[in-house]
């Protein structure tokens, strides 16, 4: 009998390091940190409904299913008084790109989260005719384009909630499409430059004490023009 109680003790703490919840018990999925991902795509990840059987669970498949998903960076997972917490950490969404008629969500590393699915919300669109591949996009152009916005609101981060859209023509001139103060579309020329930040934090500061009417403004030279 002893004998026999230990062998079953000894694959009872096999099937624990593995990974196995080996008991009957019905435990109630709950899942913390959700920014872009909801809940019901979660369980569908996992192919699980929201109350599970615990003999049923393998947490180690779980954790490896849901690392896999684009959005995710990081997952624990713990078992607390018949309930199953899933702790998920998103990656951030740093930039979105349109290009080719798609929109893109891009993480810090310029990874490609999501196509036509966007989930972030008030950041401005960097537009353009740009080459990209399954995971990423990729170019001369944008990786020049996103060094230079990057600098922008380095200098001037207040310009992020006044700035809706960032386009490269296919000629290579720079605009920028304003929301605020007021709704205007600004040519930058071929090179958004510290001075030329600096020129457009003046000018959208001018904007924003005046009456101006102008809906286009010309910062591609040395003097800024309004239209």
């Amino acid at each position: 009998m002893k004998k026999s109680f230990l062998i079953s003790l000894f694959f009872g703490v096999i099937f624990l390091q593995c990974g196995f919840l080996t008991t009957s018990e019905q435990a109630i999925v709950e899942v913390h940190g959700l920014e872009g991902l909801r809940y019901s795509e979660v369980l569908d990840i996992l192919n699980i409904e929201s109350s599970v059987r615990l003999g049923q669970v393998d947490l180690s498949s779980w954790h490896n299913a849901l690392e896999k998903h684009p959005r995710v960076s990081k997952v624990s997972i713990k078992k607390q008084a018949g309930i199953l917490k899933i702790y998920i950490e998103e990656k951030k969404i740093e930039w979105l790109v349109q290009s080719s008629g798609k929109l893109y969500e891009l993480d810090s590393n310029l990874k490609i989260i999501s196509i036509d699915d966007v989930r972030s919300k008030w950041l401005p669109i960097l537009s353009g005719v740009f080459k990209t591949n399954k995971d990423e996009i990729q170019g001369s152009s944008f990786l020049a384009l996103i060094q230079q916005v990057n600098n922008l609101f380095a200098l001037f981060p207040e310009l992020k909630e006044r700035i809706s859209e960032v386009h490269l023509s296919k000629d290579g001139n720079i605009y920028i499409y304003l929301h605020h103060p007021s709704r205007m579309v600004v040519e930058m020329g071929v090179y958004l430059s510290t001075l030329q930040s600096k020129k457009l934090y003046s000018s959208i500061a001018y904007l924003e004490n005046s009456n101006s009417k102008a809906q286009f403004m010309d910062l591609s030279g040395e003097d800024a023009f309004f239209y």
